[in-house]
């Protein structure tokens, strides 16, 4: 549906291997799209699918997420995280708005703009057009450098900040 260069399931549980593999690594598992059992919509069904298949490995180091939440409770869940992956763009957002380094699998160029407007425009790996070994290094090469990011990030809420005061302040000018 979505014409991506690679098995994405595939794709997702060699990642998170790659990811847990590493020293201290643990793994949250957040579905943030749910709809009925079945559909390719229910993220609730896909994350327990990879956990079922890694939790045997790294049993205690990856966790699943279970049940129902509102968007404003995912940002709080996501706001846990120190570093986070994500092919739903709003679950992106709800990283990237709160400073947590974050790399987007891309199935549609609406995440280029997004993560360019935070400058972290590297952090997309597109999904239709690259190989899925070259989107894991780039995926864990963002995941050793995510202290980095996170000044990145930080310093560019500063500057929106900024930029949203000083629009506000001409705004009541020109009233």
């Amino acid at each position: 549906m979505f014409r991506l260069r690679f098995d994405y399931k595939r794709f997702v549980l060699d990642l998170t291997s790659l990811l847990l593999r590493r020293q201290g690594t643990r793994l949250l598992l957040v579905p943030h799209t749910f709809a009925r059992s079945g559909q390719i919509e229910d993220d609730a069904a896909s994350c327990a699918q990879v956990f079922r298949k890694l939790v045997g490995e790294f049993n205690g180091r990856v966790h699943l997420l279970r049940g129902r939440y509102d968007p404003s409770e995912l940002k709080k869940i996501i706001s846990l995280c120190d570093f986070f992956v994500g092919s739903r763009m709003h679950a992106c957002i709800a990283a990237l708005s709160q400073g947590i380094p974050t790399v987007g699998v891309a199935y549609s160029q609406k995440f280029t703009g997004v993560f360019e407007s935070v400058l972290a425009g590297d952090c997309v790996v597109d999904a239709g057009s690259v190989d899925p070994g070259i989107a894991c290094a780039r995926i864990i090469e963002q995941f050793e450098h995510r202290e980095q990011l996170k000044i990145r990030l930080g310093k560019r809420a500063i500057l929106l900040q900024a930029k949203v005061a000083e629009s506000m302040k001409a705004e009541r000018l020109v009233q």
